[in-house]
């Protein structure tokens, strides 16, 4: 069988490409945390049931003074270590210089990559440089912002390439708390399309279509919380909705440790 290879490259570079206004609105958020009740460690255990079985991983996350996560290490169910974030801050705590990210796997063993941040004179990010565990630019994420400060267009650059005209763009509704993003090639045919609603620190990806106009993720996700006396939630439900079923799709159980 034929493969065609344009579409093998124009696959490849969605796997990489897509999605990087919704990680770029998430850049700097603190946890999901109440900001007056001042948190430093909070470790959750993270079940997730497919149609293979259940997996179950345990994630320790430590948070400044600003709730900024500093450092995530992630194990799997036999507290082996499966990944590690860590995170640099400027002297205000708010805003990330840097973040190295390692992961151990079985058959490929270890790997690491590493992130560096550019702001301009306003504070809003204006390029990740992210480097391999050889200290090797890998690629460069050029960001535009508009007058808030979000991204609007979102470009990538790999060194000893030619640029490939592919950008992703977003169309944001403030009233309505919605932003729509597009992935664009360089005839500006839309590939993809994300629908985000942002509610305040709080951003979801509602729903994405293809090229075709498809739904490839939809929205129908339910969700059950618990507290614990601070108000803060420590057990989270998480249901996918199908033909009016609820099915079990995750379970996130938090241990949230408070300074004194």
């Amino acid at each position: 069988m034929k493969v065609n290879c344009s579409l093998v490259f124009v696959f490849l570079f969605l796997q990489g490409f897509s999605q990087n206004i919704y990680k770029t609105l998430l850049h700097d958020k603190g946890a999901d945390v109440l900001n007056d009740k001042q948190v430093s460690e909070i470790t959750t255990l993270i079940t997730s049931y497919t149609e293979e079985g259940t997996e179950i991983v345990k994630d320790i996350t430590t948070l400044n003074d600003h709730h900024k996560i500093v450092s995530c290490i992630r194990y799997n169910d036999k507290d082996s270590l499966k990944s590690k974030l860590i995170r640099s801050f400027d002297e205000t705590g708010l805003r990330s210089l840097s973040a190295k990210r390692e992961t151990w796997n079985k058959m490929l063993g270890y790997s690491s990559e590493t992130s560096k941040y550019q702001y301009d004179q306003k504070g809003n990010i204006i390029k990740m440089i992210e480097s391999n565990n050889f200290n090797i630019i890998m690629r460069e994420v050029m960001i535009n912002n508009n007058e808030k400060g979000d991204p609007i267009a979102i470009s990538i650059e790999r060194p000893k390439s030619k640029p490939s005209g592919f950008i992703e763009i977003a169309e944001y509704d403030y009233p309505n708390n919605t932003v729509i993003t597009k992935l664009l090639d360089p005839e500006g045919n839309i590939l993809k399309r994300d629908y985000l609603s942002l509610d305040g620190d709080i951003i979801k990806l509602e729903k994405s279509y293809d090229q075709q106009g498809k739904l490839i993720k939809p929205d129908a996700y339910e969700y059950e919380y618990k507290y614990d006396e601070k108000q803060n939630w420590v057990e989270k439900r998480v249901y996918k909705v199908e033909n009016g079923k609820r099915i079990k799709h995750q379970t996130f159980i938090r241990t949230i440790r408070y300074n004194s």
